[in-house]
Protein backbone atom coordinates (compact mmCIF):
# COMPACT_ATOMS: atom_id res chain seq x y z
CA UNK A 1 0.00 0.00 0.00
CA UNK A 2 1.35 3.39 -0.93
CA UNK A 3 1.67 6.24 1.56
CA UNK A 4 2.46 9.89 1.03
CA UNK A 5 5.90 11.16 2.06
CA UNK A 6 7.83 14.38 2.38
CA UNK A 7 11.57 14.02 1.82
CA UNK A 8 13.82 17.00 2.56
CA UNK A 9 16.95 16.99 0.42
CA UNK A 10 19.97 19.26 0.09
CA UNK A 11 20.97 19.63 -3.57
CA UNK A 12 23.74 21.31 -5.53
CA UNK A 13 24.64 22.10 -9.11
CA UNK A 14 25.13 19.75 -12.01
CA UNK A 15 25.26 20.50 -15.75
CA UNK A 16 22.08 22.21 -17.01
CA UNK A 17 20.71 22.74 -13.49
CA UNK A 18 18.14 25.44 -12.86
CA UNK A 19 19.83 26.55 -9.65
CA UNK A 20 21.19 30.10 -9.77
CA UNK A 21 24.91 30.06 -10.54
CA UNK A 22 25.76 32.27 -7.56
CA UNK A 23 24.40 29.86 -4.93
CA UNK A 24 26.20 26.90 -3.40
CA UNK A 25 23.08 24.75 -3.25
CA UNK A 26 19.54 24.54 -1.96
CA UNK A 27 17.22 22.65 0.35
CA UNK A 28 13.93 21.40 -1.10
CA UNK A 29 10.99 19.33 0.14
CA UNK A 30 9.93 16.57 -2.25
CA UNK A 31 6.39 15.23 -1.86
CA UNK A 32 5.56 11.83 -3.35
CA UNK A 33 3.75 8.53 -2.88
CA UNK A 34 5.71 5.35 -2.14
CA UNK A 35 5.41 1.93 -0.53
CA UNK A 36 7.89 2.69 2.26
CA UNK A 37 10.22 5.40 3.50
CA UNK A 38 13.40 3.92 1.95
CA UNK A 39 11.74 3.79 -1.48
CA UNK A 40 10.47 7.35 -0.96
CA UNK A 41 14.00 8.61 -0.29
CA UNK A 42 15.38 6.77 -3.32
CA UNK A 43 12.56 8.04 -5.57
CA UNK A 44 12.98 11.64 -4.37
CA UNK A 45 16.73 11.58 -5.05
CA UNK A 46 16.17 9.93 -8.45
CA UNK A 47 13.58 12.58 -9.44
CA UNK A 48 15.95 15.38 -8.44
CA UNK A 49 18.77 13.85 -10.49
CA UNK A 50 16.48 13.48 -13.51
CA UNK A 51 15.57 17.17 -13.14
CA UNK A 52 19.27 18.14 -13.00
CA UNK A 53 19.76 18.70 -9.25
CA UNK A 54 22.52 16.67 -7.57
CA UNK A 55 21.43 15.42 -4.14
CA UNK A 56 24.06 15.99 -1.46
CA UNK A 57 22.22 14.71 1.57
CA UNK A 58 18.76 13.65 2.66
CA UNK A 59 18.04 15.73 5.74
CA UNK A 60 14.66 14.33 6.74
CA UNK A 61 11.96 11.97 5.52
CA UNK A 62 8.50 11.53 6.97
CA UNK A 63 5.24 9.82 6.17
CA UNK A 64 2.37 12.28 5.95
CA UNK A 65 -0.84 11.78 7.89
CA UNK A 66 -3.56 13.43 5.82
CA UNK A 67 -5.90 13.49 8.81
CA UNK A 68 -3.51 15.91 10.51
CA UNK A 69 -2.32 17.62 7.34
CA UNK A 70 -2.55 21.43 7.29
CA UNK A 71 -3.78 22.52 3.89
CA UNK A 72 -1.80 25.27 2.17
CA UNK A 73 -4.62 27.78 2.77
CA UNK A 74 -4.00 27.42 6.51
CA UNK A 75 -0.20 27.10 6.41
CA UNK A 76 2.31 29.78 7.18
CA UNK A 77 3.04 31.92 4.14
CA UNK A 78 6.64 30.72 3.82
CA UNK A 79 5.88 27.01 4.07
CA UNK A 80 4.95 26.49 0.38
CA UNK A 81 3.26 23.13 0.83
CA UNK A 82 0.95 21.36 -1.62
CA UNK A 83 -2.81 21.36 -1.21
CA UNK A 84 -4.41 18.20 0.13
CA UNK A 85 -5.98 17.46 -3.28
CA UNK A 86 -2.56 17.79 -4.93
CA UNK A 87 -1.16 15.22 -2.50
CA UNK A 88 -3.98 12.81 -3.21
CA UNK A 89 -3.29 13.20 -6.92
CA UNK A 90 0.37 12.27 -6.33
CA UNK A 91 -0.78 8.91 -5.03
CA UNK A 92 -2.73 8.35 -8.27
CA UNK A 93 -0.18 9.64 -10.78
CA UNK A 94 3.15 8.74 -9.23
CA UNK A 95 4.41 12.29 -9.83
CA UNK A 96 6.51 14.34 -7.43
CA UNK A 97 5.87 17.86 -6.09
CA UNK A 98 8.75 20.18 -5.17
CA UNK A 99 8.49 22.96 -2.63
CA UNK A 100 10.40 26.17 -3.09
CA UNK A 101 14.15 25.62 -3.45
CA UNK A 102 15.68 27.46 -0.49
CA UNK A 103 19.08 28.46 -1.87
CA UNK A 104 22.12 29.33 0.21
CA UNK A 105 25.28 31.27 -0.71
CA UNK A 106 28.73 29.78 -1.03
CA UNK A 107 30.92 29.92 2.05
CA UNK A 108 33.60 32.58 2.15
CA UNK A 109 36.83 31.42 0.43
CA UNK A 110 35.32 28.23 -0.98
CA UNK A 111 34.78 27.17 -4.57
CA UNK A 112 31.37 26.53 -6.07
CA UNK A 113 30.78 23.04 -7.41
Amino acid sequence: MQHLYCVVVEVTHMPDTQLPPDCAGAVVRVYLASDDIRQAIDAAERALLEDRYRPLMTLEAMMLDLDDYTDYDEAEEDEHIPARDDLLQLAETGDVWYSVFYTYPPEENSRLH
